[in-house]
């Protein structure tokens, strides 16, 4: 158990296959969610774990101590013509001053960059998105147009 402002949290103790698997996503920093799910039953297999978790239970079971640390497992799924895929990272949930400083290993370029694509995403109805071109600094463009997003929280 734990103490968060004056509340105390119960902590649930993971099994050593998720600790795993979290560190992987932690590592991988963005996985799909059949990467994720390949990942979990690899950890599981290797731990001669014989329950077989569901991804979005561990990530459930995850999010809960993870919380106590200000992150969470957050997806969100993109379609394109060809395919809809599912995509799963650790997130910040609070944008303190300690986020800001240590959060990334960004440059301000990147970061500015990467805002600009998340404003536009925010900006635009994703029910009817009209694309996205950014130029980098690099002179690549990048162009990516999903037919829809819609972001989940487990």
């Amino acid at each position: 158990m734990s103490q968060s402002n004056g509340e105390i949290i119960s902590v649930e103790e993971l099994p050593n296959s998720v600790k795993v698997f979290l560190q992987i996503l932690l590592s991988y920093r963005v996985l799909t969610e059949k990467e994720a799910t390949s990942a979990l039953k690899k950890c599981e297999k290797e731990y001669d774990e014989e329950e077989q978790r569901d991804i979005f239970d561990v990530f459930l079971m995850a999010n809960k101590n993870l919380a106590l640390l200000d992150l969470e497992i957050k997806g969100t799924k993109i379609s394109t013509p060809k395919e809809t895929v599912t995509y799963f990272a650790i997130i910040n949930t609070n944008d303190d001053e300690i986020s800001k400083v240590h959060g990334s290993s960004l440059t301000i370029n990147q970061l500015n960059i990467l805002k600009s694509i998340l404003d536009e995403f925010g900006s635009k109805d994703v029910s009817e998105p009209k694309g996205l071109d950014f130029e980098l600094p690099t002179s690549n463009i990048l162009s990516f147009k999903p037919d829809s997003m819609t972001l989940h929280q487990y």
